[in-house]
Formats: structure tokens, C-alpha cells, sequence
């Protein structure tokens, strides 16, 4: 396993557990023309966790040498070194920070309709326990996800930032993408990586001798080939009643009468995001009547009108 492989000579390296299964090595490196010390954390599998070859855990003036390390106890490490930074050899040390929590570590926004948005937040916090500031910066996304306040951020010990992404799918597909947010943390690996996920769904439905109807999420609507929200069977009309519950799945219509007498049961399977049910009144005096959809998660309600 390759830690690290920068120009100039790198040696002396150090190294303990990191407790979690993995490593933090340290050593002295002179690819910037004097001796500085690095640092790595490795997990149990070998992979670097940190910057590609290694933090900068001293680069002040002058060399720094013979990097020595324990364990801080809380899975992280205090490295030593020689440094002539004042023109004689001291002796100095500093602890790894583990500063950076990003929550969620994923975002799924389900099924949006084409053509509205919804927004997801992610959190980025400095620890408290960090000895400095956390600096970075969040990259961007194309669309139909986008950031809404990305760029660079630098925040205090114990101080957040939320980033707000939205997804506005234009089309009904499945899309995904990766956010990079890149930081000089030393708990995570940089750039950190967050999966997106998200589905277009239309909210149309194309009913015969009707057209095509619009039905919101959760929302259904009762046509008929003449009147609209009216029906009139001695005339011939069919009701059809548009739904659209979100997602596919198996889904009941039952119409009652104001009083809560159940007139019609059936039930249908539909993978599509928007359907309808078909309906032919029989032997139904003239009024209103209550239309209930369920199923998968939907309760949907609306009304019918019979004319006679």
C-alpha cells in the first residue's frame, strides 16, 4: 500500500492503531525542499483516509525531524518532532484533529413531479473538541440537482453550516450524482462524498374519449366524457376518475352515498405514478356521492355528482 509518494525523500515513518481497526502513520518529508512532517490515517483494508500523500502536520520555516507518535486516546494520534524553525533544535507536538460531522451521508428525495422542486439540507460541523478551524468547500452538482448556497466555508470549533440541495427533475427518469465537499479535516476522507438520489414523476394521465387530465400528488378528480365532474348514465356517460397516489402499487375505489352506504368496490394493480378508475353507474338515484382511493400508503378522497 502506497502512503505516500511525493516528490522529494520521505522517511523515518512512524506508526500506531488508530483504534478503529486501521492506522495513523507520521514521517518526515522534504517535498517542499525542507524537511516538514505528514501524516496519514489508513483503514483496516489499507485504504488512505486522509489528503492523497499525507496532511501537513508541521510546515513552518526551517527543517522539522524525527517524527515520533502515540495514541490521544480517542482514535487519533500527538506527534513529536526536532524543529529548527528558531535557528536551534526544539522540540514541538500537535494532535491530529478529527473535526468534521456531515449529516445526512446520503440524500434520496424520492418522486418529485416534473417541473417542482424539493430541497434537501446537509449539515457541516466543526467539532467541539477541534483545535482549528475547519475550512473547505462544497462542489457543485448538474442538473436537475443543484446547491443552493455551495462554496468555500470556514468555521470555528463547534460552528455549522447547512447547504441546502434541491432537485427539479424536467423529465420522468431516475437520476443520481455524487457531492464532493472537500476539507482539511483528518476524521474523514477528502473529498468527502455524498450520494443523491432522486425520481421524476409525471403527474398526467391520458383517459379515452377524455384527454389528458392533470392530477396532483394525493389528489383525484372525477371526469366523464361530458359534463365534467357530472355524470349522466341514461345518457352514457362513463365516469372516470383520475388519481395519482405517487407510486405504483395495488389500489381500492370505493364510492359511498352521504350517508356511508358502500354502491361500488373494485380494485386495480397500477405501476404507473397517475391512473384512473372507469365507471358506469347502475340503478343510483340522482346526488352526490363520497369516492374513496387507498392503498399503498394513499388515502385519497373526493366527490361524484349523478344526473338523472
Amino acid at each position: 500500500v502506497v502512503i505516500c509518494d511525493a516528490e522529494g525523500n520521505q522517511g523515518l515513518p512512524a506508526i500506531i492503531s488508530d483504534g478503529s481497526g486501521g492506522a495513523i502513520i507520521t514521517w518526515q518529508d522534504n517535498r517542499g525542499g525542507n524537511f516538514d512532517i505528514y501524516a496519514q490515517r489508513v483503514d483496516s483494508n489499507g485504504t488512505p483516509q486522509w489528503t492523497t500523500n499525507g496532511v501537513a502536520i508541521c510546515i513552518a520555516e526551517g527543517p522539522q525531524k524525527l517524527p515520533g507518535i502515540v495514541s490521544d486516546g480517542s482514535n487519533g494520534a500527538i506527534i513529536t518532532w526536532q524543529d529548527f524553525r528558531g535557528g536551534n533544535f526544539d522540540i514541538y507536538a500537535q494532535r491530529t484533529i478529527s473535526n468534521i460531522f456531515i449529516t445526512p451521508t446520503s440524500l434520496n428525495f424520492g418522486d418529485v413531479l416534473v417541473g417542482q422542486s424539493k430541497e434537501k439540507t446537509i449539515t457541516i460541523k466543526n467539532q467541539k473538541t477541534s483545535t482549528a478551524n475547519l475550512t473547505g468547500s462544497v462542489g457543485s452538482l448538474a442538473a436537475p440537482f443543484s446547491v443552493a448556497n455551495g462554496g468555500e466555508f470556514n468555521l470555528a470549533p463547534g460552528s455549522s453550516r447547512e447547504v441546502v440541495i434541491r432537485f427539479s427533475p424536467t423529465t420522468v427518469k431516475a437520476f443520481s450524482a455524487k457531492l464532493e465537499i472537500t476539507h482539511n479535516a483528518t476524521n474523514k476522507k477528502n473529498p468527502f462524498e455524498i450520494s443523491i438520489e432522486g425520481g421524476g414523476m409525471e403527474d398526467k394521465v391520458d383517459i379515452p374519449q377524455v384527454g389528458v387530465v392533470e392530477v396532483k400528488k394525493d389528489e383525484a378528480k372525477v371526469v366523464s366524457t361530458e359534463r365534467g365532474g357530472t355524470v349522466n348514465p341514461d345518457e352514457g356517460h362513463k365516469a372516470y376518475i383520475a388519481f395519482n397516489p405517487g407510486k405504483p402499487g395495488r389500489f381500492t375505489l370505493r364510492i359511498f352515498t352521504l350517508l356511508g352506504e358502500l354502491v361500488h368496490e373494485e380494485t386495480k394493480v397500477s405501476d404507473a405514478p397517475a391512473d384512473y378508475f372507469e365507471w358506469i353507474p347502475k340503478d343510483l338515484a340522482t346526488g352526490t356521492y363520497l369516492v374513496h382511493i387507498s392503498g399503498e400508503g394513499t388515502s385519497i378522497r373526493t366527490k361524484v355528482v349523478i344526473l338523472r
